[in-house]
């Protein structure tokens, strides 16, 4: 009988707060590597974990590091410290998947801080998507997954740079603005911002920072119009902040466009920046316009070496990756 894997947090992608399809799409992957998979999921992801955790050989762990600052995480988390270690007692393999190098969140920074800690001992193994968060014998490095496909070749369009995925402050969203408005070279450039932002305090100021050329639209774009975006765009820019980030999918999947890929010197963007060569990678703001006018206005990356490495971080290869080395 083939094993069964149990993924956390199990809940629906409308329940992941930026409507991050990470968990469905792990789910789906394990699933075609042969391992049994609830394909339902619930509202509650802590009932449900120490409800049903313990029937699985294989426990992939999501974003529980942030339990602490949930309602009642003190008590959850609590409860997980033995929990997990009875997991292990009982011969489970756990997997901890460490999206985040730092929470993004203040709250308790502290006390997720020690139970990250905990979280790595207690893990079989740490998967990271990036080296920057790479810590000890357990950690291995595997890009993030994605699921995109190359769009049709186009010249590139009406906007400079496109800043897209869900709006939030460890993103530098704001910062980047604030700096554009003062240096000629970008001021002038037209900019597009495009995704979900829950804060409504922090869409005002973004609001207020608005220049003459910039688009900004508090909605996220359908896969239709993101394709739509890429064809339109000459670049795409990330300006996550060091402190916190590690990967991203809205990274990975933005390959997809084909166009030069701008973002920070560290995590997942110097991965690809050093290994592929499809990022451009910045030590700060006042690299943005020299990096952009190097990359040319109707550069595009080498489609077939974009197709091939999409294919080698497909969600089926994670899965199958999951089901056998990295999950054993």
């Amino acid at each position: 009988m083939p094993k069964a894997a149990y993924v956390y947090p199990n809940i629906p992608r409308s329940l992941m707060g930026s409507g991050n399809p990470y968990i469905e799409h792990l789910k789906t992957a394990l699933g075609s590597a042969g391992l049994l998979v609830d394909p339902l999921s619930y509202e509650n992801a802590f009932a449900d974990f120490v409800r049903n955790a313990w029937r699985a050989h294989l426990v992939v762990l999501n974003w529980m590091e942030d339990v602490p600052s949930k309602r009642s995480g003190l008590l959850q988390m609590a409860i997980l410290v033995p929990y997990l270690a009875g997991l292990r007692l009982l011969g489970k393999r756990v997997v901890w998947i460490r999206h985040n190098r730092a929470p993004h969140q203040t709250e308790r920074r502290g006390i997720k801080r020690a139970f990250s800690g905990y979280l790595g001992f207690v893990a079989s193994r740490i998967v990271c998507h990036s080296r920057d968060a790479l810590s000890g014998s357990k950690s291995v490095f595997r890009y993030h997954p994605s699921a995109a496909t190359v769009v049709d070749e186009v010249s590139p369009g009406e906007t400079d740079l496109l800043i897209w995925g869900s709006i939030a402050p460890y993103k530098g969203i704001r910062e980047f603005l604030e700096y554009a408005s003062g240096d000629a070279r970008l001021s002038g450039l037209r900019i597009h911002v495009v995704g979900r932002c829950a804060d409504p305090a922090y869409w005002e100021d973004l609001q207020r920072l608005k220049g003459p050329g910039m688009v900004l639209v508090n909605a996220f774009a359908t896969p239709e119009e993101l394709v739509r975006l890429f064809e339109r765009s000459r670049c795409i820019l990330f300006t996550y902040k060091r402190d916190s980030v590690s990967s991203s999918g809205v990274l990975i999947d933005s390959l997809a466009a084909c166009r030069p890929i701008i973002g920070p010197d560290y995590g997942a963007f110097r991965d690809l920046a050093r290994d592929t060569g499809f990022v451009y990678a910045y030590q700060n703001f006042n690299d943005i316009a020299t990096l952009l006018n190097a990359a040319g206005p109707h550069y595009v990356l080498d489609r077939a070496k974009v197709q091939t490495f999409l294919a080698e971080n497909s969600w089926h290869a994670f899965g199958v990756a999951l089901a056998g080395p990295l999950g054993s």
